[in-house]
Formats: structure tokens, C-alpha cells, sequence
């Protein structure tokens, strides 16, 4: 990590390398722009993690009204199947079978 010169404390070092595998994993880019304090490499952090938490929770819940939809439509599917297999059943067995209820 770059201290200006200067010997590096233990938590910088850290810091440089988290912002590091985070700017690699973002895909954010190596730019022509070099964070070199230590507040500039926090707020980039912060930055990166806070939109990746974003970008997921977005992505998350479309995906989760896409499934609930399919859900309920399934489940309507089946209910409205069952009801036609009681009328069915209903129909081949007069004498047996006791008035469906309605649907």
C-alpha cells in the first residue's frame, strides 16, 4: 500500500487489500483514477459493498415475484383440476357418489 513514503500500519495494509479484492470482484475496473487515502479507499468500499447489497436485493425480488406468481398459478391450476375431477367422478356415479359441492 502507498503511505506517501511512509511505513504503512497494519490496518491500512488491510484496508488496501480489501479495497483491492473488492475493485477486482466488482468488476468496478482499473481506471485511470487511484484511490490512495485512506478515506478515499473507505468510501470506495462502502460504495462497492452498499451496491453489490443493492443490486442483489433488486435482483432477489423480482425473482421472487416471478416464482410467487407461478406458485399461485399452479396452485389455481390445481384447485380447478380437482373440481373437475369431482364432477367427473360425480357424473360417472350417480347413484354413488353424493352431490359435489360447488367449486
Amino acid at each position: 500500500a502507498s503511505c506517501g513514503g511512509f511505513v504503512c500500519s497494519l490496518a491500512e495494509v488491510y484496508l488496501a487489500a480489501l479495497y483491492w479484492s473488492l475493485y477486482t470482484l466488482t468488476t468496478t475496473g482499473y481506471g485511470s483514477i487511484d484511490l490512495v487515502s485512506v478515506r478515499e479507499r473507505v468510501f470506495a468500499t462502502v460504495a462497492m459493498v452498499l451496491g453489490g447489497v443493492l443490486c442483489d436485493a433488486g435482483v432477489t425480488a423480482i425473482f421472487a415475484a416471478l416464482f410467487n406468481e407461478q406458485d399461485r398459478e399452479a396452485a389455481t391450476r390445481k384447485r380447478q383440476l380437482a373440481c373437475a375431477a369431482r364432477h367427473l367422478e360425480g357424473r360417472a356415479n350417480p347413484g354413488l357418489a353424493a352431490p359435489a359441492p360447488p367449486c
